[in-house]
């Protein structure tokens, strides 16, 4: 979305596994990603959260990137 000159993208994420047994399958996330990178994250399971990481790729090595196996999703809702 563009809010004058600040843009920021919306993303969901979805998995199709969950591995941990902590977060769920389905829609198990939504994000925003400010201008400067800066992204918050709130999961949509049981145990609802709200975290801040310095950019999507940090939110990504944590979250995404050590799972493969859960065939993890992310829909960007403002193209």
């Amino acid at each position: 979305r563009n809010f004058g000159n600040f843009k920021m993208k919306i993303f969901k994420m979805f998995r199709e596994k969950d591995i941990s047994g902590v977060s769920g399958i389905g829609h198990v996330l939504d994000s925003v990603v400010f201008d400067d990178g800066t992204t918050v994250v709130r999961w949509q399971s049981n145990h609802s959260s709200i975290s801040v990481f310095q950019s999507f790729e940090d939110f990504k090595a944590i979250h995404i990137d050590p799972h493969p196996e859960n065939n993890t999703i992310i829909e960007e809702e403002n193209k």
